[in-house]
């Protein structure tokens, strides 16, 4: 398969290791117990964005695949 084919796992994938590593990285400089909820809040918002991305790309590939046949 191409790179074409791929694309609604790369970029979701992509997006999930972005928040990861943003994630760990405000967690040693910004994280403090009165900003638990709003920091776990924005990790949560990002994840299930990456999830609704993926879902939506693979929708679109599938029907695309559908038209072309």
């Amino acid at each position: 398969m191409r790179l074409k084919n791929k694309k609604h796992i790369i970029i979701p994938v992509a997006i999930v290791i972005y928040t990861i590593a943003i994630a760990i990285y405000a967690a040693y400089k910004y994280y403090t117990p009165e900003n638990k909820t709003s920091y776990f809040i924005v990790i949560g918002v990002n994840l299930l964005l990456a999830l609704l991305l993926y879902l939506i790309l693979k929708k679109r590939e599938n029907f695309r695949n559908k038209t072309k046949k």
